[in-house]
């Protein structure tokens, strides 16, 4: 078991290599190309690399996949030349970005030299290490602004972490980070884009995590500049096959992709063999035996490359189960053994489980016991070793996830911890610069507030004097603290400044004095309705003398005295503790007006502060 392991090891580490390597080859170079930059081609010829500086990256990609193609692979010699070709491009590049390449190259080539076979390599380069200076690479890239650099040395961490060392969470982290590098840029500018969604989309795939999966084979499909979009049809076909059974979707993408093949080129031809042979098995998941079995042998004659026998072996094996169905035993062994002979072409000795449930079946229905018996055990045994496999593939990414995310936590404590004390201090810091400043602004804001209560009660013992109480001073104007504030004149009452021209005669004295008695004796001010004409009809004196002699004698009009009057009364009844529960809109009332407006603003105006106001500094 030990040596199965270690051979398929091997061969993903070709595999890996090789599409790490070679990726983007179909799109920017030809064979042609490669043979040109071969070992023995330009070891006497001229740098290519030269041509090449100062160039973007996409124009130097195909050279730069060649290059490796050729040299890495051959041996140590060449592997020299590849080496040596970089750091001459990169000691006449100015701006840095050849010496980036340098760097992937050096340590790709390291990393080569240093396997020792399988997944040893020995203590001078591993593949941590590798995998690692990757990740250093990329952030040089970044911080220079060297972006396309940055995705592919961190495609190439990704590509280490995964095949290598089965650390997925720093593959998944390096996908990821490159995944959103890639969203601002397009594919002429980077080919390799493609791949990258493929690879990532790949991952979630092995994982089962089929809409992440769909979310990246969509961005290859869905990008106009991507010509190479086979691989993310076939995904989202089997992501929509294996994650919702929705079968006919899923042949939908099939089909798509048989559509726009060329059947003149081989490459896209052998697509149309997997797309056939997977809208067979679908059409064998359904129950469809016959439509089925016209798409699998399809499928199973077409294709012939051998990195796709392992597929055209289980579809072989799905024809031979139909057949076994339709009473056909000669014709499943035919296919059972072509399945066979396509599995030993990939020279895995150990069978997969469905190998064996076929010939279970077939032994089963020929009536051979002992070997049905056999590979009956065989399937479970082979069964379990397949269920163990991919849940210690999935506890694997499970533990990684937890180490993954128990570390995040412990740096997110520690930071939290330095945030903390930091804050502490500022807080500290700023609490007393804060708390001086508040105090400063209260202290003023008590000695304002102080000066203006101070003059509101001052101005409100002189409107009482004015307004003919007791124990208070006379004058209307009170100084505080040097400001004086004096009484504002009622607005819309006509004033008389200054003495008129026509002082008052005995009869207007007279005429003022019964107007005083009555407004006193009587309070007619109280009266809301109060007007000239009443008062005249009172008095029993002709309005127009009445008016005459206010003017002469007070310098009011008829609403100026009144209203002075109704001021003087609300000023009374609000100087009474007695009524401290009264309503502003009830003593307005009582005072003789007939609104709360007119109340304030004659009020404000006669006596410099709101009713409000002076009931708060009685």
């Amino acid at each position: 078991m030990k040596k199965i392991n270690l051979y398929i090891k091997n061969i993903l580490l070709f595999v890996f290599l090789f599409y790490v390597l070679m990726e983007g080859r179909t799109q920017e170079s030809s064979d042609s190309v490669f043979n040109k930059y071969s070992y023995d081609n330009i070891i006497n010829d001229e740098n290519p690399l030269l041509e090449m500086l100062g160039k973007p990256f996409a124009e130097y990609y195909g050279l730069y996949m060649a290059l490796m193609g050729n040299l890495l692979h051959d041996d140590s010699l060449s592997r020299v030349e590849l080496v040596r070709l970089y750091d001459e491009a990169a000691k006449l590049d100015k701006s840095g970005e050849w010496k980036l390449l340098y760097d992937m190259i050096d340590n790709t080539v390291q990393f080569y030299e240093s396997r020792k076979g399988g997944y040893t390599w020995s203590d001078d380069y591993t593949a941590e290490k590798y995998s690692d200076r990757m990740v250093e690479i990329a952030n040089e890239a970044g911080k220079k602004g060297f972006i396309f650099i940055k995705i592919y040395a961190l495609y190439n961490a990704a590509e280490g972490y995964r095949v290598f060392l089965q650390n997925y969470e720093r593959a998944f982290a390096c996908y990821l980070e490159a995944t959103a590098e890639m969203e601002s840029i397009s594919s002429k500018e980077f080919p390799p884009r493609s791949g990258i969604y493929n690879q990532i989309a790949n991952m979630y795939f092995s994982f089962r995590e089929y809409n992440e999966a769909i979310n990246f084979y969509n961005k290859v499909v869905e990008d106009p500049d991507i010509n190479d979009y086979f691989p993310a049809l076939n995904g989202l076909g089997l992501c929509y096959r294996n994650g919702d059974n929705d079968y006919d979707r899923s042949d939908s993408y099939f089909k798509q992709l048989i559509e726009e093949t060329n059947p003149e080129e081989r490459n896209t031809s052998v697509w149309v063999g997997i797309a056939e042979g997977n809208i067979g098995f679908n059409f064998y998941l359904r129950g469809d035996y016959d439509t089925a079995l016209t798409w699998l042998k399809s499928s199973v004659e077409r294709i012939d490359r051998k990195e796709d026998f392992g597929f055209v072996s289980n579809r072989a094996l799905n024809v031979a189960e139909i057949y076994l169905i339709k009473n056909q035993p000669a014709e499943a062994k035919k296919y059972i053994d072509k399945a066979i002979d396509f599995y030993k072409q990939l020279r895995l000795t150990e069978k997969r489980s469905n190998m064996y449930e076929v010939l279970f079946q077939y032994y089963s229905y020929i009536g051979n016991r002992n070997l049905a018996e056999l590979y009956h055990d065989s399937t479970l045994m082979a069964k379990d070793r397949e269920n163990q496999t991919y849940s210690g593939l999935v506890l694997r990414h499970i533990e990684q996830q937890l180490r993954t995310s128990d570390k995040k936590v412990h740096e997110q404590e520690l930071n939290n911890e330095r945030i903390k004390n930091n804050l502490l201090m500022r807080t500290i810091i700023f609490g007393s610069i804060a708390l001086a400043i508040i105090l400063s602004l209260l202290w003023v804001v008590f000695v304002l507030y102080y000066r203006k209560r101070s003059a509101y009660r001052e101005l409100v013992r002189q409107n009482q004097s004015w307004a003919g109480l007791p124990d208070v001073p006379e004058e209307i104007t009170v100084s505080a603290d040097d400001e004086v504030i004096n009484i504002e004149p009622v607005e819309g009452v006509e004033y008389i400044s200054e003495p008129t021209t026509i002082g008052p005669d005995d009869s207007d004295k007279l005429i003022m004095e019964s107007i005083e008695k009555i407004m006193s004796e009587k309070e007619l001010y109280k009266r809301n309705d109060l007007s000239l004409d009443i008062l005249s009809a009172e008095t029993g004196i002709n309005r127009y003398y009445i008016s005459l002699a206010l003017n002469r004698c007070s310098g009011k009009n008829f609403n100026g005295y009144v209203n002075e009057y109704r001021i003087k009364e609300a000023i009374r009844i609000m100087s009474e503790p007695a009524n401290k529960n009264l309503t502003i809109d009830a003593i307005a009332f009582d005072a003789g007006f007939n609104d709360r407006q007119s109340f304030h603003r004659v009020f404000k105006n006669k006596t410099g502060l709101s009713p409000g106001d002076f009931r708060k500094n009685t």
